[in-house]
């Protein structure tokens, strides 16, 4: 199950490659998630890692693999944690921005 997470809508890139999988391929499901309110009813509302446990309560069965900024994955890796998934099957990549990409979003015009 392939879960993606962004802010809004217009946040949630290539798309069309994890419907393609889950279109192809009747083993592949494909959940967005978006923390603002979608125009859609195809997105769940909320955290990402909110998704994951609204659709998985007891993680205890699964791998998981998540990459994201330090926040969310300090975030979810608790929240797992809590649904029962065991931190040898939670594997993860924290990263963050250079410097110079908060630069330049905060100078756009907005």
């Amino acid at each position: 199950h392939v879960f993606w997470g962004a802010q809004n809508e217009q946040e949630l890139y290539m798309q069309e490659l994890p419907r393609h999988w889950a279109g192809q391929h009747a083993h592949i499901n494909y959940t967005a998630a978006v923390n603002e309110a979608a125009d859609s009813d195809d997105y769940f509302t909320g955290y990402v890692h909110q998704s994951v446990i609204d659709q998985y309560p007891d993680l205890s069965p699964y791998d998981v693999y998540m990459s994201g900024p330090p926040a969310m994955i300090d975030a979810a890796r608790a929240e797992f944690l809590k649904h029962r998934l065991s931190e040898r099957y939670l594997y993860y990549d924290s990263f963050e921005f250079g410097f110079d990409v908060p630069v330049k979003i905060l100078a756009r015009p907005h």
